[in-house]
């Protein structure tokens, strides 16, 4: 009854404030809706700007796009990943313990947190809690070691085998683990970056069928995307990937719901799609390409890459490799100027040794000075002067080790243009002065199994990826001259050996830097290979995605290791529900 009568005097008190209004005069009557007016505006922005002052702007959590990538999967395998678009998928579909970052450095993945001993040999890593694979299975520390107890598997032949060799496993609980080194190794942390199998499905699969399993071509992973669809073509062909966001990836789910990897089986179709905006981006992007991108306001992304292409003497196939001034005369004829001008549209850097400009220790080589139209005749001077002569057919010969010996080589290399177009200006400019030069082209994954482990090639005209941290035992340590060694030039030099060993046992980082530049000397003065050029990264962004930040790469597909931060818009939300 009290409440009845309180709401009937509200309106009484409402009604008699209407009756004293419309017996103001008219002037009196604008001022009272005017400040009415006022007061209602400036509570209005008061209470919105209150608002504002308690959200945040954060990416939000939709959108897709689809980048177009040259190749066919065939190993999307942590361990087994040698081509270009199955280290993209790989990226994208597997975790490590160990995550790079863009800018080179490394954070904890599916680790929560690391210690490393005094001796820098035993690393203990924890695993964080409620980790699962993309299938929902829970992710546990048997996981870790069986990946790589099969990377060691020397059955398996994995390209990682030799930097495993030497690490022990040892499972101390279902989320805690110890990996103990025979002696320290500066990159060890990196090396975890190694993505991680899911054992429950890979154990049961033995070691011999590894390579034929569904498994390498529908992967179960734990990284930011899994796979949701694959599209073939008529042969059964994957032609695209549609990855789904996976809302457990260890570093949080990521903002861009869909990524779609188009597979063209060429750059020539790449290209023609991109023009015609059937893709969003593109990456390794043909430097004789980038002008008309940049006039069509494409969005360009370039950053120098650790790698040094080179062509690589096999010493042990073609005897001609043994003779000390061939190596010599071979190098002094290519203008490797000519190249990073001209084939690379100044996409790249000038090397003469074995190290980049981004790797730790490097210091620039001088280039010969000789002019472009001298190093014909300077490089025949070197032959003729040690013994080689032409034949009727113009053909430089030698006798070695009794039998006369033609100066002939073949160059292999990958179905990349800019490489096929290298390899035609090298054959061009050997071909000079009486040198017999043919050319083989193979694709990535042949290049690798039938050329590359067997060490079947004369001249391998190809980019060693050396990384931050240069890791020269694998690539120039006599010891690593066979499959899974990555001494692709059959090189052996004592002095270089003892270098190399004294470098695996020193932690101090001058003594370091000073060992890798004796290092880089020594391999370039005994011309195992002509060191070429370090190339540019090029990445036609997609254009509407945020927050791409690409400052160190070891690898083409190092640019997606953080697109779980990529984002395509933002959103407003309450700083209590970040």
């Amino acid at each position: 009854m009290k409440a009845d009568n309180r709401y009937r005097g509200f309106l009484s008190s409402i009604q008699t404030l209407r009756s004293i209004f419309f017996t103001l005069p008219i002037i009196f009557k604008i001022i009272v809706l005017a400040c009415v007016s006022v007061g209602t505006i400036t509570l209005s922005i008061y209470l919105w700007q209150k608002n504002i002052d308690l959200m945040v702007e954060i990416p939000a959590p939709y959108g897709s796009f689809t980048e177009g990538v040259v190749g066919n999967p065939r190993f999307i395998n942590p361990i087994l990943a040698v081509s270009d678009v199955d280290k993209d998928l790989t990226t994208l579909i597997y975790s490590g313990l160990m995550r790079k970052k863009s800018d080179g450095s490394l954070i904890e993945d599916l680790a929560q947190s690391h210690t490393i001993s005094e001796d820098f040999k035993t690393y203990h890593f924890i695993l964080k809690p409620d980790l699962t694979w993309h299938d929902g299975t829970p992710i546990t520390t048997k996981d870790i070691a069986y990946t790589i107890n099969s990377t060691k598997n020397p059955d398996l032949k994995s390209p990682f085998q030799s930097l495993w060799n030497n690490v022990t496993v040892e499972i101390k609980n279902d989320r805690e683990i110890t990996f103990s080194l025979n002696k320290p190794f500066p990159g060890f942390l990196e090396m975890l970056s190694l993505g991680i199998l899911p054992a429950h499905i890979w154990s049961n699969i033995d070691i011999n069928n590894f390579a034929f399993s569904e498994y390498n071509l529908d992967p179960i992973g734990s990284g930011p995307y899994k796979i949701d669809k694959i599209k073939k073509d008529s042969a059964g062909v994957p032609t695209l990937f549609e990855l789904k966001s996976f809302k457990n990836f260890a570093l949080g789910k990521p903002h861009i719901n869909q990524i779609n990897l188009h597979l063209y089986p060429n750059e020539t179709l790449l290209i023609a799609d991109y023009e015609q905006g059937q893709i969003d981006s593109m990456n390794s992007v043909n430097p004789s390409y980038v002008e008309k991108i940049k006039s069509a306001d494409k969005r360009i992304i370039t950053t120098p890459l650790p790698r040094v292409f080179g062509l690589f003497f096999n010493q042990n196939q073609n005897p001609i490799f043994t003779q000390a001034e061939v190596r010599e005369a071979l190098d002094l004829l290519i203008d490797k100027n000519y190249i990073v001008e001209n084939v690379l549209n100044g996409y790249g850097t000038v090397v003469n040794g074995p190290l980049s400009p981004q790797t730790f220790g490097y210091e620039a080589i001088k280039s010969t000075d000789i002019e472009a139209d001298q190093r014909s005749q300077t490089s025949l001077d070197i032959l003729t002067k040690n013994g080689w002569t032409p034949n009727k057919d113009g053909i430089l010969m030698k006798k070695i080790n009794g039998s006369d010996t033609l100066l002939k080589l073949t160059i292999t290399t990958t179905d990349s243009e800019e490489l096929k177009t290298i390899a035609s200006f090298v054959k061009t400019q050997w071909e000079k002065i009486g040198i017999q030069v043919d050319i083989i082209v193979l694709d990535q994954n042949t290049l690798n199994q039938e050329a590359i482990r067997p060490r079947k090639y004369d001249v391998l005209l190809f980019g060693m990826v050396i990384g931050n941290e240069a890791d020269l035992y694998s690539f120039w340590h006599s010891s690593q001259r066979s499959d899974p060694g990555l001494n692709i030039s059959f090189y052996t030099s004592v002095q270089t050996d003892n270098l190399l060993a004294k470098l695996e046992d020193t932690n101090n980082k001058e003594q370091r830097r000073d060992l890798v530049r004796q290092i880089q000397n020594t391999i370039a003065s005994d011309h195992p290979a002509v060191f070429m050029y370090s190339p540019y990264f090029i990445y036609a962004a997609p254009k509407d995605v945020q927050n791409i930040e690409i400052k160190y790469l070891t690898r083409s597909s190092d640019r997606l290791l953080q697109i779980y931060d990529w984002y395509i818009d933002t959103e407003y939300i309450w700083k209590i529900f970040k």
